[in-house]
């Protein structure tokens, strides 16, 4: 069995840093959310919100989505997935995956590549600078 982490309660806070001054539209206690950047996730994990081990599916961790997005905190990477509301037991922040659109160096594409290869929505447009990717 996983061992659980303990997150911070307090999804008031959370949605704050996820979703600014917009109320969050809860559907079966999930709402989506897109946009999210690497400043935010950060401060998700500092603040306990966000599980750093936690993987949608066969994605990568969010730790590791986090340091592929620190590494390139100069671009506007944003983090797409959903949160879980409190009154839910698998209360949580699951990031889905990620976009990029700027321009791609050959050191991001193979980077993103090497990371990102295996989701179930996959792309890397090198003429359009675009980088995309999508775990169910």
């Amino acid at each position: 069995m996983k061992n659980v982490k303990k997150l911070n309660k307090n999804h008031l806070r959370r949605d704050q840093i996820i979703f600014g001054d917009k109320t969050p539209e809860y559907l079966g206690g999930v709402a989506s959310f897109t946009g999210l950047t690497v400043k935010k996730l950060g401060e998700l994990l500092r603040r306990n919100f966000a599980d750093p081990e936690d993987c949608q599916n066969d994605s990568p961790s969010i730790k590791e989505f986090y340091e592929f997005a620190k590494k390139y905190s100069h671009l506007s990477i944003g983090f797409h997935g959903y949160v879980v509301s409190p009154e839910r037991d698998d209360y949580r922040v699951s990031i889905e995956g990620l976009e990029y659109m700027g321009h791609l160096t050959t050191e991001l594409a193979v980077d993103f590549t090497n990371l990102c290869r295996d989701a179930d929505d996959f792309s890397v447009d090198t003429q359009q600078g675009f980088l995309y990717c999508w775990y169910d």
